[in-house]
């Protein structure tokens, strides 16, 4: 709903705050050492704001043109795609901006829970497997009362079967089982620390398939922090752990 109230950029933008909303509630749950006074504890902030800032440049500055070559896998479902005529704006704008902000919230609790539990059940499989189920329960009983319409229940093989698969066997089953097993190995932040690099994966994958155009401004305010924050992060995990 989130994303629907809202732009696919600002949407992206405010998910990379995730990094930020993880460390502050792993501190503060003292699952983290921050020691500002350290040369580690002050990495893991730069690094986080340096993750974050970045990302919040791409909504306001889209910047030139890259001239990059075509792509040979241009999927010709692109052709057949409608772009929206118009962009959500005012309290629409703002429901949905709040609304992408809670769902990273929740997904910071989730990598919290997910430690906590791995220290009791280290069953990535099992524990991913039992989400889906809840998930998926919670998602049929929700969708029922929103559109209860038959026709919105059909799949035929076309877009819209391709992207359930997706999102069920690879969004959910493989992401979070693999995503549990690297919470349980090294920790809900350096984890939720990756997150802004679905903008690279975007941009690589929107041009590759869809022929999106690529903007300096969009893109590589979260390419730079993405590249550096590992170095930094890790420097300030090694320093304080």
């Amino acid at each position: 709903v989130g994303l629907k109230s809202t732009t696919p950029t600002v949407a992206c933008a405010l998910s990379n705050t995730l990094p930020a909303l993880t460390f502050v509630m792993a501190a503060v749950l003292k699952m983290e050492t921050v020691r500002l006074g350290t040369p580690s504890g002050q990495a893991k902030v730069l690094g986080t704001v340096v993750c974050v800032g970045g990302s919040m440049i791409m909504p306001f500055y889209k910047g030139p043109l890259l001239k990059v070559w075509a792509s040979p896998m241009h999927w010709r479902y692109a052709e057949h795609a409608t772009d929206a005529t118009t962009l959500p704006s005012g309290n629409a704008a703002i429901v949905g901006d709040v609304l992408i902000i809670l769902s990273c919230v929740a997904w910071a609790v989730w990598f919290i829970l997910q430690s906590k539990m791995s220290e009791r059940f280290s069953a990535p499989y099992t524990s991913t497997t039992i989400m889906s189920l809840m998930a998926g329960v919670q998602c049929a009983g929700i969708s029922v009362v929103m559109d209860r319409s038959v026709s919105a229940w059909k799949l035929g093989f076309d877009i819209r079967l391709y992207a359930a698969l997706y999102v069920g066997v690879v969004g959910s089953g493989i992401a979070f089982a693999v995503m549990s097993w690297c919470i349980q190995s090294r920790g809900p932040l350096f984890v939720s620390m990756f997150s802004p690099l679905m903008l690279v994966v975007v941009a690589v994958v929107g041009w590759a398939i869809l022929e999106e155009k690529i903007h300096v401004g969009r893109y590589l305010p979260s390419v730079l922090p993405s590249s550096s924050l590992g170095c930094i992060w890790c420097f300030g995990a090694r320093g304080g752990r």
